[in-house]
């Protein structure tokens, strides 16, 4: 069997030299071209398959409702909208790194694992099947292969879930001629935790520009074991990859994994420029704040036809107050006051006072700090976050947003 491999690297039948590094598609066409990947967009997306990965890793495939592409880059993510509680209740948001290679994008997948105590992906795996319609927005992140890239050569470092978005940029580096370097080292707790294996060892197999390591970590060994252990380290690093100080690096895990990050790449001489990394967190559903004891503050809403004549007044007897800003944060749930001036971002003010407020990746694309708004106006700067039907019904993201007058918000 020939892999697209062949033709780039070996100079293709019609001669000429090979293609040098990495270089996508759409950047040859242009930013207007065919496949360009856009700013986030909100479209239905229907599920047209799922493949058990691991015993606790499911891939979903899906495609978009309107017929179009979609047009991302490896290694990026979508926000998804499940409707874990029916259909008639509001949507519980987590954001899913894209596994499918960017150059096939009529179809696209994200892998999910089953977290026991989590409340989106028992749901995926217990009732997300073909013909089901989700709401998405995408694509998201910054965590992705570049468009163009000369010297076309990668370190790439998995624990766990963390292979989603790199198997991503394997199957598209796969896809593209060039000569590209890519070195995956993948960390699972058992053998059986390795997602994506047959098709990994069949790349590895066929494209002699990709080189794949498995290890087991701390755990023992079954005797059959073949690849390594131990954790991540510069002495496992500089046996794989001795050139790892000129390779671009892609790390995704865990935040336990990513921990030790920093000081093995130090070790290993590489630069923190050409370190990207993207961390998993858990999908186990926030308990709310609970309600205090004593009544809840009085406030009246915001008239559903036009701005009120006057402010709206909300009582803050009993509630705590932070800093000495001209402007107040006001937290009903949570009996907080907090004052800034403008331009300050509200998410590290609300969460310096201890206001509990869910968060990720702090850029506005996520939405896991999502809230609403009972008073006030905001200035917000997101990427994709949120959709626009939440902002009109008075949700912002905290972690992208300054105070534009005094704000009241329902946390």
């Amino acid at each position: 069997m020939t892999s697209l491999h062949d033709g780039g690297a070996a100079g293709g039948a019609a001669g000429g030299a090979a293609l040098r590094g990495l270089t996508m598609p759409w950047h040859r066409l242009g930013p207007e071209g065919p496949f360009a990947p856009s700013f986030p967009q909100e479209f239905l997306a229907e599920c047209v398959g799922r493949q058990a990965e691991t015993p606790d890793l499911v891939t979903f495939t899906f495609r978009r409702s309107d017929g179009l592409p979609l047009a991302f880059r490896a290694g990026q993510y979508v926000n998804v909208a499940f409707p874990v509680h029916g259909s008639g209740a509001e949507a519980v948001d987590r954001s899913y790194s894209l596994s499918s290679a960017a150059t096939s994008p009529w179809t696209f997948s994200i892998s999910i694992k089953r977290d026991p105590e989590g409340l989106v992906s028992r749901w995926a795996h217990d009732a997300l099947h073909p013909g089901a319609v989700l709401e998405m927005i995408g694509p998201v992140g910054s965590f992705h292969l570049p468009d163009r890239d000369r010297r076309g050569r990668y370190l790439l470092l998995a624990a766990g879930a963390g292979i989603t978005p790199l198997i991503s940029m394997l199957r598209t580096l796969h896809a593209l001629p060039g000569r590209t370097e890519a070195v995956l080292l993948y960390h699972a707790s058992a053998p059986e935790d390795f997602a994506f294996r047959a098709e990994l060892d069949y790349l590895a197999a066929v494209d002699s520009r990709i080189a794949v390591h498995y290890s087991l970590g701390d755990g023992p060994a079954p005797a059959a074991w073949a690849g390594f252990t131990g954790r991540l380290s510069a002495e496992r690093i500089d046996e794989i990859a001795p050139d790892a100080n000129v390779r671009q690096v892609f790390a995704c895990g865990p935040e336990g994994y990513l921990a030790a990050l920093d000081s093995v790449l130090a070790e290993c001489r590489i630069d923190p420029s050409d370190t990207h990394t993207e961390r998993f967190t858990s999908d186990t559903q926030t308990e709310p704040v609970d309600a205090p004891a004593h009544p809840e503050p009085s406030y009246a809403p915001p008239a559903a036809d036009g701005p009120e004549p006057h402010p709206t007044v909300v009582s803050t007897d009993g509630f705590e107050t932070f800093g000495t800003g001209s402007l107040a944060m006001t937290f009903l749930r949570s009996r907080k006051q907090v004052r800034l001036e403008p331009g300050d971002r509200m998410l590290p003010a609300a969460l310096r006072a201890g206001v509990r407020i869910g968060m990720n990746c702090q850029e506005g694309m996520c939405g896991s700090c999502k809230v609403t708004k009972v008073q006030g106006e905001v200035e917000m700067h997101h990427q994709g976050g949120i959709r626009a039907r939440e902002i009109a019904a008075g949700k912002f993201l905290p972690c992208c947003s300054t105070p534009l007058t005094d704000v009241v918000v329902d946390a």
